[in-house]
């Protein structure tokens, strides 16, 4: 990797922290948080590789046991068995994915990234749910149905993460046409 696209991952994994750690609203099993917001952008900003490596950086310092995650345990190898780690992974496919897409079909115009972006949030939400349930069902042996699982973790959540990845469409639009990126 060339200097530049390590010094682009540090800063997202910079900022993935520093809004995981500001940001912490805890609303029963699975927390509110803006991460959402910056895998979007980071999507947008970053290459697929970027991207990825940025959220494996961030993946990697909370379960080296820094208190970088929105919801306890924070950090450490526990965190494997948290229900929400799941969202982490995908956060993991979501970013990169959504970067791919962006760059292969030359998309130009905010309508479309928004688009775009809404697919990359519902992407996150399959291995985030699919842990959510298996966790709750196997590790904690809380068995959880596909629509109460849909209860803890989509509905409760969805409209803001859509609202989210808008808001982040509409800043990444502005200024990857600032830096005449597009």
């Amino acid at each position: 990797m060339k200097v530049s696209s390590l010094v682009r991952c540090a800063l997202f994994i910079a900022l993935y922290v520093a809004f995981a750690i500001l940001f912490r609203f805890s609303s029963g099993v699975v927390p509110f948080s803006f991460l959402p917001f910056l895998v979007i952008m980071s999507g947008f900003i970053l290459s697929p590789r970027e991207a990825f490596f940025s959220l494996l950086g961030y993946i990697f310092l909370g379960l080296a046991g820094f208190p970088v995650f929105a919801s306890p345990p924070f950090g450490g190898l526990t965190y494997l068995f948290n229900p929400t780690f799941g969202f982490l992974l995908g956060f993991l496919i979501s970013a990169p994915f959504l970067s791919f897409i962006f760059r292969r079909g030359k998309i130009h115009s905010l309508g479309k990234m928004i688009l775009l972006s809404f697919g990359a949030v519902l992407l996150l939400y399959l291995p985030g749910l699919f842990y959510l349930w298996w966790s709750m069902t196997f590790l904690l042996g809380k068995p959880l149905s596909f629509y109460a699982t849909l209860q803890i973790g989509f509905f409760p959540f969805i409209v803001f993460d859509l609202l989210k990845a808008g808001g982040a469409s509409f800043l990444a639009f502005h200024v990857l046409r600032r830096l005449s990126l597009f």
